[in-house]
């Protein structure tokens, strides 16, 4: 009897030691996938001891360093080292292509200036909303920093595609945002695009080809911007 009690108590410490390292290799695989840009699925951690906690902990420690805390789209560094992830990792690097563009807001400043700092903050959120809502389920959009975003299209590979999508784009931050005091106020934007691997065969070059086309929509007073053309 003793050695068979002995034998459970074995068995039921094993168990748990199993149970307890596939969780911990759970976050030891999150912790890989955030240093290479890979993509994080779910943890699926639904514990209530100190491994749960930790969980929590990471969870929430990853989206701080992937996401942008304002407007809760994924942040500059998150996006571009997703992007070479799936550069690097894609079956068929010679057939992948994607297109990236870099959107300004145009009236940003005056919104600052007429309405203050808060009213500013909650046109970038409601902009990153617009966005995602105008883009495909597999795109990605990313605040790069003050009024400019960034967008990835993966599989986009002609100017025609990427001409229609900066036109729903360009629309759909065109419409007038309502104020706090019930003014609306139209921002508007300029965008620049670039494709992979037309364009450069890096993302550092083609963000910098495509921030070169934005400005010099901007120059003109703020169009939806063609691809290509300079």
């Amino acid at each position: 009897m003793g050695l068979l009690v002995i034998l459970l108590t074995l068995l039921l410490g094993y168990v748990i030691l199993r149970w307890a390292l596939r969780d911990i290799r759970k976050l030891t695989l999150a912790v890989h996938s955030i240093g290479s840009g890979r993509p994080l699925a779910s943890l699926n951690i639904d514990r209530q001891d100190e491994i749960g906690e930790l969980a929590k902990g990471f969870q929430q420690m990853e989206r701080h360093l992937r996401t942008d805390r304002l407007t809760s789209l994924l942040n500059r560094d998150s996006l571009i080292a997703q992007i070479e992830f799936r550069r690097r990792s894609d079956v068929g690097p010679n057939l992948f292509r994607f297109a990236v563009l870099f959107v300004d807001l145009d009236k940003f400043k005056q919104v600052n200036d007429e309405y203050g700092h808060d009213e500013g903050d909650r046109v970038l959120v409601e902009v990153g909303l617009r966005l995602q809502k105008a883009l495909r389920k597999e795109d990605e959009v990313a605040r790069f920093g003050g009024d400019e975003f960034i967008i990835y299209l993966p599989g986009v590979a002609d100017e025609a595609s990427v001409l229609a999508i900066s036109e729903k784009i360009y629309a759909v931050l065109n419409k007038p945002i309502e104020m706090y005091n019930g003014e609306q106020f139209q921002v508007g934007a300029s965008i620049g695009g670039a494709l992979y691997p037309a364009d450069g065969q890096d993302l550092e070059t083609l963000l910098k080809v495509a921030d070169k086309r934005m400005y010099s929509v901007k120059k003109i007073g703020g169009q939806m911007f063609a691809v290509g053309a300079g």
